[in-house]
């Protein structure tokens, strides 16, 4: 099953998707790999912080919904062939 993680604090976060891979889930943090800095308010105040965490979080949205449509497109074509 593929999970996207999203919330939680960093740590959390990474040890949730961990374990979650260990059982066979294909899962990804919804937020990126954050960068060392020197305290916890100083990359929400970098001018660009947000939009690069907003654009990772909607590349992996995209990329997941996509995803799902592709196999709900092959589940619904499957559906078909059988009423035949």
């Amino acid at each position: 099953m593929k999970i996207l993680v999203i919330g939680a604090t960093a740590s959390i976060r990474s040890q949730t998707v961990e374990r979650l891979r260990e059982k066979g889930h294909e899962a990804m943090p919804a937020s990126p790999p954050r960068r060392h800095v020197g305290s916890h308010t100083e990359a929400p105040r970098d001018p660009g912080y947000a939009g690069r965490h907003l654009r990772h979080f909607l590349e992996r949205t995209f990329a997941l919904t996509r995803d799902l449509w592709g196999n709900l497109r092959r589940l619904e074509a499957g559906n078909r062939r059988l009423r035949r």
